[in-house]
């Protein structure tokens, strides 16, 4: 018995060390699913309301916005094939600029 206490301990331990980045803020976006500067479209939580915009993943919190097709191919020639993802929780940062 005294094992499967040990065993339930360390699985809440790592549950809840998985579910919180290094400040203790919970993460919007599982790294292992969602790959920093990652296209995506939100498909709920969008946090400018903009249906169908596709942003680019800058922290597991934070996502910028790509105004335009052209600066969106500027930083990511693939940005056309963006997931979907629930986006509830994540805050925006300023739109993308043009890549130099």
């Amino acid at each position: 018995m005294y094992y499967i206490g040990v065993i339930v301990l360390l699985i809440v331990i790592v549950a809840m060390k998985n579910s919180k980045s290094h400040g203790g803020t919970p993460k919007v976006f599982d790294a292992d699913l969602v790959r920093r500067n990652a296209a995506v479209i939100c498909d709920k939580g969008d946090p400018l309301n903009i249906p169908g915009g596709v942003f680019r993943v800058i922290s597991p919190n934070k996502i910028a916005r790509y105004p335009s097709p052209p600066i969106a191919s500027s930083w990511d020639p693939n940005w056309g094939a963006a997931i979907r993802v629930d986006c509830t929780g994540a805050t925006a940062a300023p739109n993308m600029a043009m890549k130099a």
